[in-house]
């Protein structure tokens, strides 16, 4: 199901997603040790419908900073009002000096962006949006940021955001933010899907008035890449048409089980990138994964670091300076 079209989608990061000087900031963040805020630091995080490797680098993240990380949860979010959800988050808010929010609604697209938006109104403290449903930046930041370290810059490379046949169906959040943040770097940017399984429009038509070169290629079987593609980022994503129902997007899926890319789909110098749960002979063949063209194993920790980096630069705002970071 995907939310009524009035819903404010308008749930933003840390950083604008237009502004790529502040943008290449956060790609280039690295940390070598821990312990670089001043004094003790206690990071709420907050959410729900997040997985382990949303968890572990929220973790991560807090430890580079040399701060703890205390795990909260809404504890009945499907069946709460929209105020008890903002009282359960001022009583963690209220304890912490940055809370880390993020809350996916697997149910009604779009649904938990708006929840997020609603509850950093009234924040008591500075507050940081990790995912939802409709965006997940500081993943896509991690893969742009590995492409970066290799390509040297992401302006005019070529990008190729290609869906890949899976069985868990998470909603396109990282394709949309590789979209606009690819877009605003200068990368050209094209998706391929098969039928159903496009992008959200109006995201495509944002990411094209920034760059002006992202396009949508929609086909029953996955085309064959051009020689000149800088890179592949391989992700499974659920149908928009069927969001939330599994078994519906199972069996439109079973009619593309070619999408799957081995070491004979990659042109020579193309690199490749995917996101964990990595089931192997699925959206990535095991010999491919294990190739040098694989970057997917620095994703993790480049996206803890991009996320310390956010983390970092909020905690050290002046006193006064807005406290909404979306």
């Amino acid at each position: 199901m995907i939310a009524s079209p009035n819903l404010r989608m308008t749930v933003m990061p840390v950083f604008s997603r237009d502004d790529p000087k502040y943008v290449d900031q956060l790609l280039d963040a690295r940390f070598s040790k821990r312990g670089v805020v001043s004094g003790d630091v206690t990071v709420g995080l907050l959410a729900h419908g997040i997985d382990s490797w949303d968890m572990s680098c929220a973790s991560l993240a807090a430890s580079m900073l040399g701060g703890t990380l205390v795990r909260a949860e809404w504890q009945t979010p499907s069946a709460s009002s929209l105020d008890e959800l903002v009282i359960e988050t001022e009583l963690v808010a209220n304890a912490v000096d940055l809370l880390l929010v993020a809350f996916v609604d697997m149910e009604t697209f779009g649904a938990g962006a708006s929840v997020l938006e609603e509850i950093a109104q009234g924040s008591p403290t500075k507050i940081l949006s990790l995912r939802d449903e409709v965006y997940s930046d500081f993943s896509a930041l991690a893969h742009l940021s590995l492409l970066k370290e290799r390509m040297g810059s992401l302006k005019n490379g070529r990008i190729v955001i290609s869906w890949a046949f899976g069985e868990r169906f998470p909603p396109p959040s990282t394709v949309h933010s590789l979209l606009l943040i690819g877009s605003a770097l200068g990368a050209e940017i094209s998706v391929t899907a098969p039928p159903r399984f496009e992008p959200l429009k109006r995201v495509v038509r944002h990411a094209d008035s920034l760059a002006g070169s992202v396009t949508v290629v929609t086909c029953n079987e996955m085309p064959p890449l051009d020689n000149d593609v800088s890179a592949v980022i391989a992700l499974n994503w659920s149908s928009l048409d069927e969001f939330g129902d599994i078994e519906r997007n199972r069996d439109i899926a079973l009619k593309h089980r070619d999408w799957f890319f081995d070491e004979t789909s990659l042109p020579s110098g193309t690199l490749f990138l995917t996101e964990p749960p990595i089931r192997t002979e699925m959206v990535a063949s095991t010999r491919l994964l294990r190739s040098k063209a694989n970057l997917t194993p620095l994703w993790l920790r480049r996206r803890a670091e991009i996320l310390a980096a956010a983390m970092r630069g909020i905690l050290e705002e002046p006193r006064g300076t807005d406290s909404q970071h979306f």
